[in-house]
């Protein structure tokens, strides 16, 4: 490229001091949430010297320190707001800002701000304590450490990113080996006393606005700005005392407990994987891998599932483990445990879906013990809190109370009702069905899930090496108990309905529709069908979008996918969805019915059996050099009994694809006279 002779100027646009506050206060009909916002505007902080990268970690510190106080706060029993966070960053290229945004429930805007304000407040008149400095100067320093682990894998956009900021704004790039060293130096210099006078430079009265977004609704209450310079005005004459807080000393687990033993091995040395059975009859999946240095996930599953228990309890069922979760494990609640694991890099979660429950997470190789020392609590120590329900179900309240007001929720709500059959399982979330919830209940039915660890599935990848992670195995995995249960899951009957269904919804302001096509049916489950469905989704995802997009221009994009499954019974779904004008719903659905029949009528020309192979061999490339993709893949594998042999046979299928396989997999699968049409209209005016 030549340079122009005469380059034109860049303009700058300052924004403006103000000494008032300012306010902005909005409500929309479809708005689903409701938040409340306080801006501090402030000058451009500069970013080019040893000094100014001080900076940076002390805001990063004070952010850190001040979120732990708010998230505190959102896990209340009558909580003041859903979540709230403190941020610093670029707002325009001429000012920066600081903030604290607060989402809260219906009529709860008021008392969101006033607790936000009188946070701050309390951080202003007495700081942060030692121990929480401290505990985030572990965190930030194990957050660096992290990034600089993975130095040799960093990936090219993040590079890229960062080559961007320098070019647009100046922001240094001197390399996360620089950035590592000289934070480990820094850190230690960061007395509390530097992060806490930030406090009187950030939280001021001038160059202050307070932002209001909530949902048009009769009976929700929004305060105008003298409401809510009353707040304001109030908080900043009130004494607040300082925060205090109880950190447990304890450890995770007072004793190991009782080991087992690995009764055999299996090796499957092309693949890299191997399989441990366990005493207690656990199976152990294991794949070392070094695509990343800093990085081992698992995920743990066994055969049962929400389908186990009666309707009247699903809702239980549904929210156990996410109640389960929030509570904590053993003697430390979510706050305690949070605090404990600070400075580590781990995270273990249950999760109850319809045919199965399990566990997932992650582990820096360093924290490897702590991962299985709380999957062992997860299954031995489960806690269920009183406090913790509290404030779960506030969220989805508050959730679950505008939703419906979301043109596209009832969208959603109408594909999910519609392929189920109306099944009880398929209710959409509203507040009557949220008074099924029950914590007894919850804990009782998690509790009955995670009893037999004996026919669980536990699967490893990352970087490890098989002998070190042996003992860890077997001191917690092997110790779990084993019952010899034999459970499977049950057929709940939530199957599509046959014959061409079309369902209309009118709802919204906007001139604009969206349209859900899904045919589907039952096939042959095996690794060969699967790979038709998928491959002629990938066919129909190139042609749709010649035609939507580019030939007719009626849409921005069209997204096609495959569902496909085994159980409860093998079948599969194919998706189509569009957006569009809402006088083209009708032209546009016909030529997709019309593509559909000429795939059916005439196999595709060679260019696209070209592209077809050529991204699946490449996404296949990419994707095997992921742990994530190893996880997902081996998960799959061993739940539908496919041999682990198969996944270096991919490319065959690739190869041995041609035309008139997808057009007669078009005819098999896209039954014209057998589909659910869902399409969202805005509402009619009168």
């Amino acid at each position: 490229l030549t340079a122009p002779e005469k380059p034109k100027a860049r303009k700058s646009f300052d924004v403006p001091d103000h000494d008032e506050t300012l306010f902005a206060i909005a409500t929309d009909k479809e708005a689903t949430r409701n938040s409340v916002t306080l801006y501090y505007l402030q000058s451009v902080r500069p970013e080019n010297t040893v000094g100014d990268y001080r900076d940076q970690l002390m805001g990063s510190l004070y952010n850190s320190m001040f979120n732990d106080r708010l998230n505190e706060l959102s896990k209340q029993p009558d909580p003041p707001f859903l979540y709230a966070y403190s941020g610093q960053g670029q707002f325009v290229r001429t000012k920066e800002v600081y903030l604290l945004s607060a989402g809260v429930a219906d009529n709860g805007i008021e008392r969101g701000l006033e607790t936000m304000v009188r946070e701050a407040k309390r951080v202003h008149d007495f700081g942060f304590t030692a121990p929480e400095l401290e505990r985030q100067k572990k965190a930030l320093l194990r957050q660096v450490e992290q990034a600089f682990n993975e130095r040799d894998k960093t990936n090219s956009a993040n590079l890229a990113r960062e080559y961007v900021s320098n070019f647009l704004t100046g922001e240094p790039i001197p390399g996360i080996a620089y950035e590592y060293e000289i934070t480990q130096k820094l850190l230690p210099t960061i007395t509390l006393s530097d992060v806490n006078k930030l406090a009187d430079e950030w939280i001021t009265n001038s160059n202050r606005v307070v932002s209001v977004n909530a949902p048009e609704k009769v009976g929700a209450s929004v305060p105008d700005e003298q409401a809510l310079t009353h707040i304001l005005d109030a908080i900043s004459k009130e004494k607040v005392s300082p925060y205090t807080e109880e950190v447990s000393q304890e450890p995770l687990l007072a004793q190991k407990p009782q080991a087992g033993k690995v009764v055999s091995e299996l090796n499957h040395s092309e693949e890299g994987v191997t399989e441990w059975t366990l005493s207690n009859g656990i199976k152990v999946i294991l794949k070392p891998t070094d695509f990343k240095n800093d990085e081992v996930r698992f995920t743990a599953f066994s055969p049962g599932g929400t389908s186990l228990v009666p309707d009247s309890n699903y809702i239980a069922a549904e929210t156990a483990a996410d109640l389960m979760f929030e509570s904590g494990v053993g003697d430390f609640d979510r706050i305690s445990l949070d605090k404990k694991l600070s400075g580590q890099v781990v995270d273990v979660r249950p999760w109850i879906e319809e045919l199965q429950e399990g566990l997932s997470g992650s582990a820096s190789p360093a924290d490897l013990e702590t991962m299985f020392q709380l999957i062992y609590l997860q299954f031995m120590a489960p806690r269920s809190d009183d406090n913790a329900y509290a404030a779960y179900k506030a969220q989805l309240d508050a959730y679950v109370a505008n939703r419906s007001a979301r043109p596209e929720a009832a969208f959603q709500d109408t594909i999910q009702v519609t392929l189920a059959q109306h099944h009880f399982r398929a209710r959409p979330w509203s507040p009557v069905v949220l008074n099924e919830m029950d914590l007894g209940k919850s804990a009782r039915v998690f509790q009955e899930r995670f009893a037999d660890a004996g026919d669980f599935t536990f699967i490893f990848v990352g970087n490890f090496e098989l002998e070190k992670l042996k003992p860890l195995v077997e001191n917690y995995l092997g110790a779990l108990p084993g019952l010899d249960r034999n459970e499977s899951w049950r057929d709940l009957d939530m199957d599509p309905p046959t014959g061409i269904v079309t369902k209309e919804i009118y709802q919204g302001e906007e001139a604009k529709s969206s349209t859900r096509i899904v045919f589907s049916g039952t096939f042959d489950w095996n690794r060969q069908t699967r790979y038709d469905i998928i491959s002629l989704v990938d066919l129909m995802r190139i042609r749709l979008r010649e035609v939507l997009r580019e030939d007719l221009g009626g849409t921005y994009g069209v997204g096609i996918w495959a569902e496909t499954e085994q159980f409860p019974e093998p079948g599969y779904k194919i998706n189509i969805t569009f957006g569009s004008a809402p006088e083209r719903v009708d032209e546009l659905v016909q030529a997709v019915m019309a593509e559909i029949a000429n795939l059916k009528k005439s196999p595709p020309d060679d260019e696209y059996l070209v592209k077809i192979k050529e991204t699946q061999r490449r996404s296949r490339e990419t994707s095997l050099m992921q742990n994530g993709y190893w996880l997902q893949l081996l998960k799959f594998y061993y739940t539908n009994g496919f041999d682990v042999s198969e996944v270096n046979k991919f490319n065959e299928l690739v190869d041995n694809l041609d035309a008139e396989a997808l057009q007669q997999t078009a005819n098999q699968y896209l039954n014209m006279k057998d589909y659910v049409k869902v399409i969202l209209y805005p509402e009619v005016k009168d």
